[in-house]
C-alpha cells in the first residue's frame, strides 16, 4: 500500500480484503452513516465502510479506516503485531507529499 491516492487505495484495498463493506444504497449524511458504524461496532465488527450514495454530500463517504489495528498494519506494510516498529521506521524516513500534478510539495518540478 504505497499510493497516496485515496480512491486508488480504496479500490486496491477493497479488492484484497472482502471483509470491508461498500454500501451502494442511498443513505443520509445526517444519521445513517453513523448508525451503520454503531450497529456494526455493537456486533464487534469494525470494517472500513465506503458509502457511494450519500444524499446531499456530492461525494462518497469513507469511515472506519483506522478502526482496526490489523488494517493499519496492512496500510503501512507492517507484519501482524509490528505496527509500532513499522511506524517508527517510516516516520524516520518520510516521503514527500504529492500534489495533483505529480510534483512533490515544496520540491522542484518532477521530484
Amino acid at each position: 500500500m504505497t499510493s497516496q491516492d485515496l480512491r486508488r487505495f480504496l479500490d486496491d484495498y477493497s479488492s484484497a480484503h472482502s471483509e470491508d463493506v461498500v454500501i451502494d444504497a442511498p443513505v443520509s449524511l445526517d444519521q445513517d452513516v453513523s448508525a451503520v458504524v454503531w450497529e456494526l461496532a455493537a456486533d464487534g465488527r469494525h470494517p472500513l465502510l465506503r458509502f457511494t450514495d450519500v444524499q446531499d454530500a456530492g461525494h462518497e463517504v469513507v469511515t472506519n479506516m483506522f478502526a482496526s489495528r490489523r488494517r493499519i498494519e496492512r496500510m503501512i506494510g507492517a507484519e501482524e503485531g509490528r505496527l509500532h516498529q513499522r511506524f517508527e521506521l517510516l516516520a524516520g524516513d518520510p516521503r514527500p507529499l504529492r500534489e495533483g500534478g505529480g510534483r512533490a510539495r515544496g520540491g522542484p518540478p518532477g521530484a
